[in-house]
């Protein structure tokens, strides 16, 4: 009973909610990382797809319009180029400034 929050009698109009809710939990108790731990490499690439558009849209990552996810996208992207030109650029060999890589992550993992 401890991971359905409708069981403790939680009520909420939005059912992505209760899913992020139900998923958090989750993650807690099975040390998952990432909503896509389980999405097979092996599925057929449309179920696949469709699967990880799923839980992507779970957690707020769905869009109307085409235009909406570029708008994101080009949010995101200058979020990264903003660290970039804070760090500077590294001298060859060195690791990126942490600030870079926390974007650069931000920028390529869903939450």
């Amino acid at each position: 009973m401890r991971r359905h929050p409708i069981s403790r009698r939680r009520r909420s109009d939005d059912g992505r909610a209760r899913a992020r809710e139900l998923d958090k939990i989750k993650a807690g108790e099975e040390g998952r990382e990432g909503i896509f731990h389980d999405v097979g490499a092996e599925l057929p690439a449309f179920l696949r797809a469709r699967k990880v558009q799923e839980r992507a849209a779970a957690i707020g990552f769905d869009y109307g319009e085409l235009s909406e996810a570029l708008a994101d996208l080009a949010s995101e992207l200058s979020e990264v180029v903003e660290a970039v030109e804070v760090a500077g650029q590294p001298a060859p060999g060195a690791e990126p400034d942490n600030r870079v890589a926390e974007e650069i992550v931000t920028y390529s993992l869903p939450a």
